[in-house]
């Protein structure tokens, strides 16, 4: 993937608080430019053999692919689930103003770790 391509990242929580929090902190981080919680929606899924019908809430996340393994790896430190769902999407077009205005965001972010 390239490293300056757009990419949504998506995962699925059971709680509010878990959803917010996750979404917090990859922005905080400098991680997404922005995330969305969306929710309560209704999930159903087989897990270990059973068929389930879960609440859940959904937090997308807008970044670039070259973060993709940090944001990751920040999803799964602070996710609940033992198999979070965690899916990158690549973004192929858009608004240029906001393509641009992601890519300065997530940027600017590493310019103030130094």
């Amino acid at each position: 993937m390239n490293d300056h391509t757009f990419i949504q990242v998506i995962t699925a929580i059971d709680n509010l608080h878990g959803a917010e929090t996750i979404a917090e902190n990859a922005v905080r981080d400098n991680l997404a430019a922005c995330a969305q919680v969306n929710g309560p929606i209704t999930s159903f899924y087989k897990w270990k053999g059973r068929d389930y019908k879960t609440v859940e809430w959904k937090v997308e996340f807008i970044t670039m692919s070259y973060l993709f393994d940090k944001l990751y790896n920040k999803i799964k430190e602070l996710h609940s689930y033992e198999l979070p769902e965690i899916i990158s999407v690549p973004i192929t077009g858009g608004s240029f103003d906001y393509l641009e205005w992601i890519k300065f965001m997530v940027q600017s972010g590493e310019n103030n770790d130094a």
